[in-house]
Order: structure tokens, then C-alpha cells, then sequence
């Protein structure tokens, strides 16, 4: 499995769910939205994807200064969605209407940005990162194929050694 392969379709995913939520569609709820991108996402490139890249380019300072930037909003991220998840919970539909805008326009924007000063120089460099498959489990399989829209087949050949 590619990592960066997968994590581009996740991209891809949430872009959707973006278009989705600014036309007014909500087929994945927030809550659902905002754990899926902590807990799975964020995870896996914290976690697994940007020590790899940190390691196989050991010499490109930019590289690590950039990475940690991009790490670092991960916590932007997070904060922005759990204050969000805390106002729908409190049913509090001015602040809603107000941040969620806010919250996929960062978003949109960290992804891409990680698409085009990291992604897009690693295609091969990183092999298979077993952590991705385990974030997956442990996120729940079902859960991720509702939102990331991903077929059963493909997921299976992804999680196959």
C-alpha cells in the first residue's frame, strides 16, 4: 500500500464532504466529520507518515521546518472542531453557522498545502506504513468507507499485505 496514495483519497473525500456541506448536504455529520480527520487522518501522517519523511530526507531542513508547521495546525484543526462539536452540542446555531465555514475553508487550505509541498515529492519514497492499516481498524472500517466513500474491494486491496 502507498501511504501517500491513501491519504490523497482521503483528501479527495473530504473535499467532497466540503461541496457537500456548502450546498447544504450533510450525508456525514460533523461530529463523525471532525473525529475521522483527528483521530484517523492526522493520526496517521503524525504518527506514521511525516517521521518516514522526516528520516528518508535527512538533509532538507526546509522540508522538517515545513512539516512541523503542517503538524502544528493539525492542533488548529483539532481545536476549531472539538469548540464546534461543543456548540452543537450546546445547540448553539449562531456560532455553528459561523465556524463550520471557517473550519472547512483550513482545512481545504492545510490539505492542499500538504499536497503541494509534501506529497508530491514522496510517491515511492516511503513503501508501506502498517500504522495506516491499524488507524483504519481502529477508526472502524465501516465508519471509514462511509465517509471516505471507498469501495469494500478497494479497501480490501489495501489491506491486504
Amino acid at each position: 500500500m502507498d501511504p501517500i496514495d491513501l491519504l490523497l483519497y482521503e483528501h479527495s473525500a473530504l473535499r467532497v464532504l466540503k461541496f457537500e456541506w456548502e450546498s447544504g448536504y450533510q450525508r456525514i455529520g460533523f461530529k463523525n466529520i471532525n473525529d475521522f480527520v483527528i483521530n484517523h487522518h492526522a493520526r496517521v501522517e503524525d504518527l506514521y507518515v511525516f517521521p518516514k519523511i522526516k528520516v528518508s530526507n535527512p538533509d532538507d531542513a526546509d522540508l522538517a521546518k515545513n512539516i512541523d508547521r503542517i503538524s502544528a495546525d493539525h492542533k488548529l484543526i483539532e481545536t476549531l472542531g472539538n469548540n464546534i462539536v461543543k456548540w452543537i452540542d450546546n445547540n448553539d446555531t449562531d456560532m455553528i453557522e459561523r465556524r463550520i465555514p471557517v473550519y472547512w475553508k483550513i482545512l481545504a487550505e492545510h490539505n492542499m498545502s500538504e499536497e503541494k509541498t509534501i506529497f508530491y515529492r514522496l510517491r515511492s519514497d516511503l513503501g508501506s506504513v502498517d500504522g495506516i492499516i491499524e488507524s483504519i481498524k481502529s477508526f472502524g472500517i465501516n465508519e471509514y468507507i462511509k465517509i471516505t466513500g471507498i469501495s469494500s474491494l478497494m479497501l480490501e486491496i489495501y489491506l491486504s499485505p
